[in-house]
């Protein structure tokens, strides 16, 4: 979907706009309570192997823990960070 990912409450049929892509730059966006911070080309390494990612930052009003995820055009998230749980891409397989 161009301008990226968008989830639609069911319930009252509000949409959030949770990943913005494709972004040429960094770039700050604000849905609701939640602040996002956007930068392309980040490179991650998993031990899926090392990727080029766009890096999301969750600024979440009164949340006192980090909400980070980074995403692979083509692929989906490789790493997420959720407080202090981190999860990370083992293996994949294209088709």
């Amino acid at each position: 979907m161009e301008g990226g990912q968008v989830e639609i409450d069911l319930d009252t049929s509000d949409k959030a706009l949770v990943l913005k892509y494709p972004v040429e730059k960094e770039t700050i966006y604000s849905q609701f309570s939640v602040r996002t911070k956007v930068t392309p080309g980040v490179s991650v390494t998993v031990p899926a192997g090392t990727f080029r990612a766009y890096l999301y930052d969750f600024s979440i009003d009164d949340a006192d823990y980090e909400i980070k995820l980074w995403a692979v055009p083509g692929l989906g998230p490789v790493k997420s960070v959720y407080g202090e749980q981190v999860y990370v891409l083992k293996s994949y397989k294209l088709q």
